[in-house]
């Protein structure tokens, strides 16, 4: 879960980051989200990639880096 590291929030923000990322369902809800937190939208894909491959149970590799 490198990306959470990288991300300037406390640790409850990150775990409501993280729950919210994973239940994005309409659209707008990336923007809504990175809104709310104040990160940019490629940070809101890439907490809920780790989300989704934690619920699979494994880590994939991951190259991408949010700002």
């Amino acid at each position: 879960m490198s990306i959470l590291k990288q991300i300037s929030l406390n640790p409850s923000d990150k775990r409501h980051l993280l729950l919210n990322s994973l239940n994005c369902q309409d659209y707008g809800d990336i923007t809504q989200i990175s809104s709310e937190f104040s990160v940019s939208r490629k940070t809101v894909y890439c907490t809920r990639e780790v989300g989704l491959n934690a619920q699979m149970g494994y880590s994939l590799p991951h190259k991408m880096s949010a700002k």
